[in-house]
C-alpha cells in the first residue's frame, strides 16, 4: 500500500480507494497505517508531495506554481502556505538557500 501511495500521491489517493485497492475494510487499513509509519495516510501523503516539491525547487528551473501543480497541490497559494508550515520557509525561499549553500 505504501508503494501505491509512492506512486499515486500526487493524485492524492482517498481512504477508500484505497480500502478498496486492497481488499481491507477503511478504518481497520487507516488504523493498520498508522500503526506501521507513524502517519495518517493524509499526513504521509502530504509528506511525500513536499519532498517531491524540495526535490524539484532544488534540482530544476520549474516555477513555483508549476511545481505545485506537479506536486498535486490544487493551488499556489495553498502549496506555498503548507510548505511554509513544514518547512520554516517559503518555497522561493528554500530554494534561494538551498542552491547557495550546496
Amino acid at each position: 500500500m505504501q508503494s501505491y501511495i509512492d506512486e499515486h500521491f500526487k493524485t492524492e489517493p482517498s481512504l477508500e480507494l484505497l480500502a478498496l485497492l486492497f481488499f481491507l475494510d477503511k478504518y481497520y487499513l487507516a488504523h493498520l497505517f498508522k500503526d506501521i509509519t507513524s502517519f495518517t495516510i493524509k499526513q504521509y501523503i502530504l509528506l511525500k508531495k513536499i519532498a517531491f516539491a524540495k526535490n524539484e525547487l532544488h534540482f530544476t528551473n520549474k516555477s513555483i506554481t508549476e511545481i505545485s501543480l506537479d506536486a498535486g497541490f490544487n493551488s499556489q497559494s495553498n502549496f506555498i502556505r503548507i510548505f511554509q508550515k513544514k518547512e520554516g520557509m517559503t518555497p522561493l525561499q528554500y530554494r534561494i538557500y538551498y542552491r547557495k549553500n550546496t
